[in-house]
């Protein structure tokens, strides 16, 4: 009889532990969906922070994010254009047409290059397609474009604020009920505020770089040295020299006459005298006896 026993409870022990393990796998797969899907519980699982993606050269081809998602958008560009002139031109008018802003602008023209090094900030939306219509402007030599994807981050900054700041709410409300440890929970109150206006800064900065898109484009057209001609004479100075020198000799030449006109006077007196003196006297002599 007990050896009919035995292996009736044996067969009843493995059916329960094959149960067990089914009842086991069967929590794991609810514990494992329930924290995949999004809006089942308190806590929503969101992509690791800061994961950056680089975009494929070509901007039709650029991942789209939902629009739910908080995004970085920064690209770089080099452009080589055949006429710089019609390229701002054309640039400056698809800016308009984007809604784009410039930031800054430096434009040098050396090294025979007359190149131009531009910041763009447009709206996140407007982006790809801003890029992609700067890229028909000339031969693209390097573009560089890569998203961020810093959902996770902004709302980890957002959640730290505000839990930082309740938690120094709540220091400063136990400093004023303990007076024992009131230097102590106050100096705690004060920290924590700093952690939370900290956070509240970050949460900032990632906004506001969500809400514009950067470009740096640096856009140049190659032009020909210059040919070095032998420079004309400077005939200007020379006649402007020649000019002081003539005035300074007819000044020198008035100044000699002022200071000699009264012997001038004296001796043209005194010539005109001995001539009249001799006209009278030649008469004179001619009308003698034995002339």
């Amino acid at each position: 009889m007990k050896r009919l026993l035995y292996p009736a409870l044996l067969g009843l022990a493995l059916a329960g532990c094959a149960q067990a393990e089914k009842d086991d796998r069967a929590a794991a797969q609810e514990t494992e969906s329930s924290t995949v899907q999004p809006g089942s519980g308190a806590a929503t699982s969101y992509p690791s922070p800061a994961a950056t993606s680089g975009l494929p050269a070509q901007t039709a081809g650029l991942t789209q994010h939902p629009a739910n998602r908080s995004v970085i958008y920064h690209g770089e560009m080099s452009l080589r254009v055949d006429d710089f002139e019609q390229a701002t031109d054309r640039l400056e008018a698809l800016l308009n047409r984007h809604g784009a802003v410039l930031g800054t602008a430096h434009e040098t023209r050396a090294n025979g290059q007359h190149q131009q090094n531009l910041t763009i900030k447009v709206k996140p939306e407007q982006f790809r397609a801003l890029v992609s219509a700067i890229g028909k402007l000339g031969r693209i030599e390097r573009k560089d474009v890569e998203s961020s994807d810093v959902t996770a981050d902004l709302l980890a900054a957002r959640d730290s604020a505000s839990a930082k700041q309740t938690a120094a709410t709540r220091a400063r409300q136990q400093a004023a009920a303990t007076p024992g440890r009131s230097a102590e929970l106050t100096t705690r109150a004060g920290q924590l505020q700093e952690a939370a206006e900290d956070a509240r800064a970050i949460a900032k900065s990632l906004g506001v770089q969500t809400q514009w898109a950067t470009l740096t484009l640096h856009l140049y057209q190659l032009v020909p040295d210059e040919e070095t001609t032998e420079p004309l004479p400077a005939y200007g100075p020379q006649f402007a020299a020649a000019f002081v020198r003539g005035g300074s000799a007819l000044l020198s030449t008035l100044v000699v006459l002022t200071n000699i006109w009264p012997l001038a006077l004296l001796g043209g007196v005194s010539y005109w005298a001995m001539r009249r003196w001799r006209r009278v006297a030649s008469p004179a002599r001619s009308e003698q006896p034995g002339a």
